[in-house]
């Protein structure tokens, strides 16, 4: 059977700041702030979180306005290339309409080794011709390898897969294809983002015209003045009515207090709970956005 696993996520400092999610060893890094995938996934990293989520991982940009890019050689002009784009991500520029980047929206786009979506041209076996963007070269579709040594973390370049505890080791770096046959696990990039479809359009409410009362029409027989009789009965009917509805009234209105009571005292009961949970340990920021974890307990890795 199959197992399907996206990239994980190396991190570093940036002017001293902390930066989650970077796919690989950038040029932004501070000297000696990176620290690989397979290290920050580990259960004992304190930043641990950064690992999680793909589509929060930041690439760069070709140009001020240019498509999204994980590689300043794709682009037209390598040295326009902006190495973090914080709009710019693995799977999808996330510019808003008052960007002045006309991708905004779009799914980011990678090169192909032949037939493969690939990250980069070295990913190229011998005899493979390298082409440098496919629009059908999706995150979904790009397929990487892995750094394994007991367990495995899928990554973009077996260059992740270097220690930094000095020791001047790498982890064995298994390509897709012989992951997949070697323990049935596809490495790929990312899942693609939904893109919110609009909302349908609502009819405005419609309202019936006012009807107008029908007059009814007096007789000159004696109908009109119904018998003192009647009247009677009808104050009767009424004080009996009022009975009723102050009879029936009365134990509603007891029991739903004791329920409102009670909903008051699980919704203050259900608030504790939510508080607790909305603590994790640490966050993403990415650009504007957080992305909160709630356990980071779960095993990253995959076993071999």
């Amino acid at each position: 059977m199959v197992v399907a696993r996206t990239v994980y996520a190396g991190l570093c400092k940036q002017n001293d700041t902390l930066v989650c999610g970077v796919v690989e060893n950038q040029d932004f890094c501070d000297d000696g702030s990176w620290e690989p995938p397979h290290s920050v996934a580990d259960s004992g990293n304190p930043n641990r979180i950064c690992a999680y989520y793909p589509d929060t991982m930041v690439i760069g940009r070709c140009g001020l306005d240019g498509p999204c890019s994980n590689l300043a050689s794709r682009c037209t002009d390598p040295d326009s290339f902006i190495s973090r784009d914080p709009n710019c991500r693995i799977t999808k520029d996330y510019s808003d309409e008052s960007s002045s980047s006309k991708f905004g929206g779009q799914y980011t786009t990678y090169g192909k080794c032949g037939d493969r979506c690939v990250w980069s041209p070295d990913d190229c076996l011998d005899g493979e011709e390298y082409i440098n963007d496919d629009i059908d070269c999706t995150a979904d579709k790009v397929k990487i390898g892995a750094c394994l040594d007991g367990f495995g973390y899928c990554t973009v370049s077996k260059k992740t897969c270097a220690n930094v505890d000095g020791s001047n080791t790498v982890e064995p770096f298994y390509t897709h294809d012989d992951l997949l046959d070697y323990s049935g696990t596809n490495c790929y990039l990312a899942d693609l983002p939904e893109t919110p479809k609009p909302a349908a359009p609502t009819s405005p409410p419609t309202f019936a015209p006012p009807s107008t009362p029908t007059a009814v029409p007096r007789t000159n027989n004696n109908s009109a003045s119904p018998p003192n009789n009647a009247t009677t009965s009808s104050k009767l009917s009424q004080n009996a009515i009022i009975g009723i509805v102050i009879g029936l009234t009365l134990p509603v209105g007891i029991v739903m207090g004791i329920l409102a009571a009670r909903c008051r005292s699980n919704n203050m009961t259900q608030s504790v709970v939510i508080t607790e949970k909305s603590l994790p340990p640490m966050t993403i920021a990415v650009s504007s956005r957080e992305v909160v974890v709630d356990d980071v307990s779960e095993d990253l890795s995959f076993g071999l």
